[in-house]
């Protein structure tokens, strides 16, 4: 488990290091996750139908997701 971040090599680390900031816990809704590599944040629905629209709205606005 690391507390770093670990950022792609062709990404300066100090460019990198300001985008992710504002993002992650206190002051954002981001989490770091525990390999580094990544950030996550929970999501509650109400019911599976709300969860299933805003997953097929994340779908309609991202062509290369699959």
């Amino acid at each position: 488990m690391t507390t770093q971040p670990i950022f792609a090599s062709n990404y300066p680390p100090t460019e990198a290091t300001a985008a992710l900031a504002p993002l992650l816990k206190p002051t954002g809704k981001w989490s770091l996750t525990p390999n580094g590599q990544g950030i996550e944040r929970p999501f509650k629905f109400k019911g599976f139908k709300k969860c299933w629209f805003k997953q097929l709205y994340v779908k309609s606005r991202c062509p290369s997701y699959a």
